[in-house]
């Protein structure tokens, strides 16, 4: 599931979906151009959620998803 859709902007939502699903089963997702990218992936930043929550559903999930293990992180910190 990713995180973007007209209902995403709702209070919660965030964190919601990593009580009820879990971490590992979220993307990131923008919905862009509609929404802007910065206001989603702030979202997920100042969700009130483990920096490891953060770092999977913007980055390691894709990762793995899409097959890209040898993508670096390059020093790949979500704001906390």
């Amino acid at each position: 599931m990713d995180t973007s859709s007209a209902r995403s902007i709702l209070p919660g939502l965030i964190e919601w979906g990593v009580e009820e699903l879990g971490a590992e089963r979220l993307l990131f997702g923008s919905d862009s151009p509609l929404y802007s990218v910065a206001m989603q992936r702030t979202r997920i930043e100042t969700a009130e959620i483990p920096a490891a929550a953060k770092q999977l559903i913007l980055r390691d999930n894709a990762v793995t998803f899409f097959n890209l293990q040898t993508l670096p992180a390059n020093g790949f910190s979500p704001s906390v």
